[in-house]
């Protein structure tokens, strides 16, 4: 999962769970372990959440109640992009388009950042038009010119994701009308794309 964001934990005696320990991929949990924090369970015991700590790293958790404790397999950091939602899903050049997701500004890397761009005409990536990342979780920008109906695509220097696919209305264009004056009733052929 990403860092800020919420995970689940299940299974069975997680009532009186008091500690979530980020050991590390060696399992062997020391002073300087990162802990979640924010830990709630449901009234079954079968259910723990919390969010995952800013500086968590990859690794094994400890589960710790006052009985035992219990070691998790892996836990995996995702540190590239992921898109949970664009709203709208269509647009033609120019319409503004709001994103919700994870890691959009704090798992840039050194000297990285954040790009989005759309899908353009013979394989070309169209970069976004006035993007604005407002927290790691949001960002808005516009369809950019050029753009195709196709993916959206956000990344960083660990990765990437797609969106679905996001539906381009192409602006008509006007190549010819004939004729080029006439009276009420007459019938006139425009001739152009979309």
């Amino acid at each position: 999962g990403p860092r800020g964001g919420k995970i689940t934990l299940t299974g069975s005696n997680l009532k009186y769970v008091s500690a979530v320990v980020f050991v590390g991929e060696d399992g062997t949990a020391d002073e300087d372990d990162v802990r979640a924090t924010n830990l709630t369970v449901n009234a079954s015991g079968t259910e723990l959440k919390f969010v995952m700590p800013e500086d968590a790293e990859t690794g094994k958790l400890l589960v710790i109640n006052p009985a035992d404790e219990t070691e998790t397999a892996v836990f995996t950091i995702v540190r590239n992009p992921e898109i949970l939602a664009i709203t709208p899903t269509e647009g033609a050049a120019g319409t503004a388009v709001a994103m919700t997701g994870y890691n959009f500004s704090k798992e840039v890397g050194a000297g990285g950042a954040t790009t989005v761009t759309f899908a353009g005409a013979e394989g070309a990536d169209i970069p976004a038009a006035d993007l604005k990342i407002t927290s790691d979780s949001t960002m808005t920008f516009n369809v950019p010119a050029g753009a195709i109906t196709g993916v959206i695509t956000v990344a960083n220097t660990f990765g990437s994701d797609e969106s679905e696919e996001f539906f381009i209305y192409q602006l008509p264009t006007i190549a010819s009308f004939a004729p080029a004056r006439g009276i009420v009733g007459n019938q006139v052929e425009i001739t152009g794309t979309n």
